[in-house]
């Protein structure tokens, strides 16, 4: 590890740690077994490159792993370089509204023996997530396809708190909703209201932030973490490096939503090994993150 990656380590763990320890009810919180959780984005059957969440310039990944764009091939090296045993997939043309990639999700569960599924497929109802639960996958609740917390509280109710995730999908900072109607914009209030729901799963993702290697922002992510210990929270956006992933870990997340950094190279299986517990275990039980 270089001098200068290893300053900015330790710089904003300093910040992380004023949070880490101070739990209510003076519960001490200890970080869990970090998991990287390769992305990948489909459209029309390749994967593609997320940029800012701006889906119009979404382009066929270019990778160190391979020259290929087909997920499969992709989920192939995702496991054989990093031993990673989940992977996010995120159907954009279910999420627009304009078409499905469900032969490609069905093919991808079990085409690696021991990687799991994760799948954002525009679930708008218990009978769409039924379907990914069919095939063998954990299925997202994603915010900027539901209406209310209440809505994604209804369909995880009819399927199965278990098998669910919640992602709660922001711009700047604010919650983004299938309706504007909806008053829950401070991801704060969200999580509490997902929490009380009975939610235990959920991702904080910064769609301004997917691709844009601008790092996490601690002071942003730890007191969210802090304020919500039942829940498991993984991120999504900005990681660029093991150093960020290291910094989510001491904070407390659960895991990490990773694609750019994955294709530059910049994250290796011995990287990973730097991760307490290793990342290629497979997901904790709801809530112990």
């Amino acid at each position: 590890m270089s001098h200068t990656l290893w300053k900015r380590l330790t710089a904003q763990s300093a910040t992380a740690h004023v949070f880490v320890n101070e739990y209510p009810h003076g519960r001490a919180r200890i970080p869990p077994a970090m998991r990287l959780i390769p992305v990948l984005d489909i459209r029309r059957g390749i994967a593609v490159h997320a940029q800012r969440g701006d889906r119009k310039r979404y382009g066929p990944v270019q990778s160190c792993l391979t020259s290929s764009a087909d997920p499969l091939v992709l989920l192939e090296k995702f496991h054989a370089a990093l031993g990673c045993t989940e992977v996010y997939v995120a159907d954009l043309d279910a999420l627009e509204q304009t078409g499905d990639n469900l032969v490609v999700v069905n093919r991808l569960a079990g085409h690696v023996e021991g990687v799991s599924l994760l799948v954002d497929a525009g679930v708008r109802s218990a009978a769409d997530a039924r379907r990914l639960l069919d095939i063998g996958a954990r299925v997202i609740l994603a915010s900027e396809t539901s209406a209310a917390p209440h809505q994604v509280a209804e369909i995880a109710h009819g399927v199965g708190f278990d098998n669910v995730v919640c992602s709660l999908d922001l711009r700047q900072r604010s919650v983004v909703w299938g309706t504007s109607a909806s008053p829950l914009q401070s991801p704060d209030d969200a999580l509490a209201s997902l929490g009380n729901s009975g939610i235990r799963s959920v991702i904080i993702l910064e769609m301004d932030r997917i691709g844009a290697e601008t790092g996490v922002d601690s002071h942003f992510l730890a007191p969210l973490i802090r304020r919500y210990p039942e829940m498991e929270i993984l991120i999504g956006g900005g990681v660029r490096d093991v150093q960020d992933l290291l910094i989510l870990q001491d904070i407390g997340a659960a895991g990490a939503l990773v694609a750019t950094a994955i294709h530059r190279g910049t994250l290796s299986r011995d990287d990973l090994a730097l991760l307490s517990g290793g990342a290629s275990h497979g997901p904790a039980q709801a809530g112990s993150g």
